[in-house]
């Protein structure tokens, strides 16, 4: 069991409703026995049912996350709903490449995926320099864009940390300071972009577990757009 996975979908859903302007109608939450691979499927199948070209939808993961090595010498992720089996992964868990698939059936202008587990860097997809993304672009051209952006808890190999000292896992102690305390705003712009979100969070991140934790940042698709947070009046 997880000291925190239930605590910190409870704050990221406090966050985005209470401090981001999300409506709370919006924001769809499965915990515990709640979460089961086929309640996992039905919200996804409802999601790109009800997007649409101008919606920013955001997918925020707390749980478990394990490898599987493949004959060819590679390895699959999946994300392990309440009923999954380490020893049947392929029938009982959510595959992370499923998250690819779920992007590209999508409408949504913009998706950001934020994957609170073990093994999520596994996910990384396709790198993109940090800094030119974030601070290259200006707020108009970012606007214009669409975007797929994946921010994993940790990178490949990395087992994501708890600690009773934070009461959250790292990485959403340090999404609320970067978004609601706006430390993430490199820019001063008063706007977070996913790629500053990025930054702060492999900084802090690493930080706090003395670098047995470094969160990833990749992309989908090569759109240059940006998932981007108000935080502004």
């Amino acid at each position: 069991p997880l000291s925190y996975a239930v605590k910190d979908a409870e704050t990221m859903h406090k966050l985005l409703t209470e401090k981001l302007d999300f409506p709370a109608d919006n924001v769809f939450m499965l915990l515990d026995e709640e979460a089961t691979l086929v309640n996992i499927r039905k919200e996804m199948k409802n999601l790109y049912e009800v997007s649409n070209d101008n919606d920013r939808v955001l997918i925020y993961f707390a749980g478990h996350g394990i490898t599987e090595p493949l004959p060819s010498g590679g390895e699959e992720g999946y994300l392990l709903p309440i009923e999954g089996d380490k020893n049947d992964l392929y029938t009982t868990a959510l595959p992370m490449s499923e998250m690819k698939r779920i992007s590209d059936r999508v409408a949504a202008k913009d998706m950001l995926f934020l994957m609170d587990a073990c093994y999520s860097g596994i996910m990384g997809i396709r790198g993109l320099t940090q800094e030119e993304n974030a601070n290259k672009m200006d707020l108009k051209k970012i606007a214009v864009g669409r975007s797929r952006t994946v921010i994993t808890a940790g990178r490949k190999g990395q087992v994501a940390q708890e600690r009773a000292v934070w009461g959250h896992s790292p990485f959403v102690k340090n999404i609320v300071s970067g978004l609601e305390k706006g430390m993430a705003d490199f820019t001063d712009d008063a706007y977070i972009t996913g790629s500053e979100l990025g930054m702060f969070l492999t900084n802090q991140v690493s930080a706090v577990t003395d670098n047995k934790q470094t969160p990833g940042i990749s992309y989908f698709t090569t759109d240059r757009g940006e998932f981007v947070f108000i935080i502004g009046e």
